[in-house]
């Protein structure tokens, strides 16, 4: 086989797992996903690592063979892993020979493998199990294709075959129970006859299905009487899944109307069973009641010409193989995500924090712009603490009014208050505070109270930290934060010792803390929150129901949004709506509609818009900094430092330093072009 320069997937193994990962190699390839891994592809007389390092740049995959062996090889993994992480590549983790719980045991007892397993972690993986190598090679091809990666090579025959070849499977009338009883399901395809491209596309379906062990039941011949009625509704009823194929042709069909409302009151009856998973044939219009309500929740499969039967075939043998749960209605972007939200994407900080969490480390930092997800993140790392025994209170350091933060005095009864409503603490405020001693040492004693009468630890989570900022005694505060961290080193056996404090803010702190030395922001655990990569979007555009079909619009989508959580859930909530519209259906709306109306005052964003022009519109110094950006001419520019730590933290400018400003997203700059130029 000729395999292309730019391979797919880069495989990273140690010596010993050569075998399984050259197998693995193997499968991927015969599914139409090229690889690179060193035995075979590592060019003899070079530098291994340089021809790594240029193998990960040019894959779009990362599969790591996870194993006992791994785990104790050597450092070159990590090497692989941060180098797969910096690069955003799709990150595949495979087991062998362990487990994730025996994995994740490994990784808290062993810093070598520390950095890499974070990485990973945050990926899911599966597990070489008794079947071999070759039963997970669909899923990972399923997957990969679920990332928007298409196959780059010819898939050999049989290779996504998990039962007989369709000429050698049962009859389509045969009972439901048979293909149970052979490990497939039993699946019903409806369609319209002798419409095109139905036909064709229901025999290749049929086809399809088959050679993976499933049994088909198709209805081709229309018999006299009612016999024939009573046993379609039979196999629909007694079907795990049915797929009706939706065309011009057959939107309109009374008798596949029939056969798709037969099918959803039987999964209303028998727990879901069977599930509708409708192919869209070139057809992107209303359907008309019921059946637009019928099929609006079910995931739909867009298949437009050819090109796509590889594409629909794989998803819908991902989606037999790994039903997707039923979601709920996405809650409104903005604002904390709850903890049972199925629209929360973690990224490799979540991994981060609970490890930081779970150590119990004095000061952790969570440091992030404005709505980049830090307060969903803190709520998951307090739940986690108190799943674990810890005692948790939180400050909303936004809940504070100026009259709080008119003094020290005011600032830590205000705390104080807070603290013991929260705990339910039988504490006279009035009789901590001792008139004598400055206010740090009651803050201090108050706190030492509290301690003393938890359990295990208290883990105090601090959001909205930048309010205190700018206060004439922030220094003072953060100072005494700061000397709980020193008297914890230096008596570990104190009482200091059970409490951890997460921070939570925007804002550079070194713009206004004096000694950047006396305050908390320069020891313990720090975790900055990232954009979403396209990855992350990519699995987020599925949890909605996969408003953007194809990877082409995904990229698109990106390219205006980038990866602002904030702006990429209500993106994706603005074209799932667009979606459900009595006026459109699935692929009614194209990208270009929302991309026409995604910058307009009045349009899906426009509230957060106009926010950022009136926080810009207070500032002369940020406006002309902005200016000067707009003005580069998409080139990166240079703003004075403290302008761009501003307006980074702000959400609005991106960059790695002050020389290398550039809009955060193509939004904005569209946005701000057309109001301040």
């Amino acid at each position: 086989m000729d395999l292309p320069v730019e391979r797919k997937v880069f495989v990273s193994y140690v010596e010993e797992d050569g075998d399984v990962a050259q197998e693995l190699a193997r499968g991927l390839e015969a599914a139409g996903y090229s690889t690179w891994y060193y035995q075979r592809d590592c060019p003899s007389g070079t530098s291994y690592l340089v021809e790594i390092s240029k193998a990960i740049e040019r894959c779009d995959a990362f599969l790591l063979l996870i194993s006992p062996h791994s785990c104790d090889g050597p450092d070159e993994i990590t090497g692989e892993a941060v180098r797969a992480y910096k690069s955003r590549k799709k990150k595949i983790p495979v087991l062998y020979q362990m487990t994730h719980d025996e994995f994740e045991a490994r990784q808290r007892s062993s810093d070598q493998i520390r950095e890499w397993g974070q990485i990973m972690a945050a990926s899911s993986g599966v597990a070489i199990g008794a079947a071999g190598v070759a039963a997970i090679v669909p899923r990972i091809a399923a997957g990969l294709r679920a990332g928007g990666m298409l196959p780059d090579l010819e898939i050999l025959p049989g290779s996504f075959r998990g039962g007989e070849s369709a000429a050698s499977t049962a009859s389509a009338t045969a009972t439901p129970s048979a293909a149970s009883a052979a490990g497939g399901l039993h699946l019903a395809i409806l369609y319209k006859r002798n419409a095109q491209p139905d036909e064709s596309i229901a025999q290749w379906l049929e086809d399809q299905l088959s050679a993976q062990g499933h049994q088909v039941f198709v209805n081709r011949h229309a018999q006299k009487g009612t016999e024939w009625l009573l046993e379609i509704e039979k196999q629909i009823r007694g079907a795990d899944a049915v797929i009706p194929l939706l065309s011009a042709a057959s939107a309109a069909s009374e008798m596949l109307g029939w056969e798709i409302e037969t099918a959803y009151g039987a999964a209303e009856q028998q727990n879901g069973k069977p599930r509708l998973l409708p192919v869209r044939l070139a057809f992107a219009d209303a359907l008309a009641e019921p059946l637009g309500g019928i099929l609006s929740a079910a995931p739909q499969f867009a298949w437009k010409d050819v090109h796509d039967n590889a594409r629909v075939a794989t998803e819908l043998a991902a989606s037999l193989r790994n039903p997707a749960p039923v979601l709920k209605e996405p809650e409104p972007a903005g604002g904390a995500v709850p903890l049972d939200s199925e629209y929360y994407i973690e990224r490799p900080t979540d991994a981060e924090f609970r490890k930081a969490v779970e150590r119990r480390t004095c000061v952790i930092l969570v440091k992030g712009a404005r709505q980049m997800g830090k307060t969903s993140l803190l709520a998951r790392g307090l739940q986690q603490a108190r799943a674990a025994g810890a005692t948790v209170v939180t400050t909303d350091f936004q809940t504070l009014n100026n009259d709080d933060l008119s003094s020290i005095e005011k600032f830590y009864r205000a705390l104080m208050k807070q603290m013991v409503k929260r705990l339910g603490l039988k504490i006279s405020l009035d009789d901590a505070w001792r008139a004598g001693d400055s206010a740090n040492d009651n803050f201090a004693a108050f706190l030492e109270t509290v301690l003393e009468g938890v359990p295990q630890a208290l883990v105090w989570g601090m959001d909205e930290v930048d309010r205190l900022f700018t206060s004439e005694f922030a220094s003072e505060v953060f100072g005494l934060f700061r000397s709980w961290h020193n008297d914890r080193m230096l008596n570990p056996e104190g009482l200091w010792t059970r409490l951890s404090m997460v921070i939570v803010y925007a804002t550079e702190a070194y713009l206004f803390i004096k000694d950047i030395n006396q305050s908390p922001f320069n020891v313990g655990t720090k975790i900055e929150l990232r954009d979403f990569g396209i990855e992350e979007v990519s699995e987020l555009n599925r949890r909605y129901g996969t408003p953007l079909e194809t990877p082409a619009e995904l990229q698109r989508f990106f390219a205006l949004v980038g990866g602002s959580p904030y702006l990429v859930r209500r993106g994706l909530q603005e074209l799932r709506a667009l979606a459900a519209s009595p006026r459109g259906a699935v692929g009614a709306y194209p990208l270009e509609t929302f991309e026409s109306i995604a910058d307009q005052d009045e349009g899906p964003f426009g509230d957060h818009l106009r926010r950022i022009l009136v926080t810009l519109a207070k500032n002369p110094v940020l406006t002309e900094a902005v200016r000067q950006v707009i003005g580069s001419a998409g080139a990166k520019a240079s703003i004075p430092m403290d302008d761009f730590v501003r307006l980074r933290s702000a959400g609005v400018m991106a960059g790695a330093s002050s020389n290398e400003v550039m809009l955060r997203c193509e939004l904005y700059r569209k946005f701000l072009i057309r109001h301040l130029s």
